[in-house]
């Protein structure tokens, strides 16, 4: 099964990896693919390019956002199931994007 996911934030991560070891406890093959911390695998984007500290380092990181918003949405068509964790801000934007585009 493939599963685009978006685990932004560190907390995320950690439901994250527990939802992959459950997987494992079932024998299910879970591949994940979107945002996540490399210790989960392999990325498209590092969650950790997420991180900011003060005002003006969250300026380029809109931009950021929205490339992510739309390479996540693109590839959402070629998986079984979408998990979006945490981070609400960026999370809705990407389900709304993801349902627009394949309702």
């Amino acid at each position: 099964m493939k599963i685009l996911t978006s685990a932004i934030e560190p907390s995320a991560n950690l439901h994250l990896k527990e939802i992959l070891k459950k997987c494992k406890v079932k024998n299910e093959k879970c591949k994940i693919e979107g945002v996540f911390d490399k210790s989960l695998g392999e990325p498209v984007i590092d969650s950790n390019e997420f991180n900011v500290m003060g005002f003006f380092d969250v300026l380029p990181k809109i931009k950021l956002a929205k490339h992510t918003i739309e390479e996540l949405t693109k590839m959402s068509e070629k998986v079984d199931k979408v998990l979006l964790i945490d981070a609400p801000s960026f999370n809705l934007r990407l389900a709304k994007s993801i349902k627009k585009k394949y309702p």
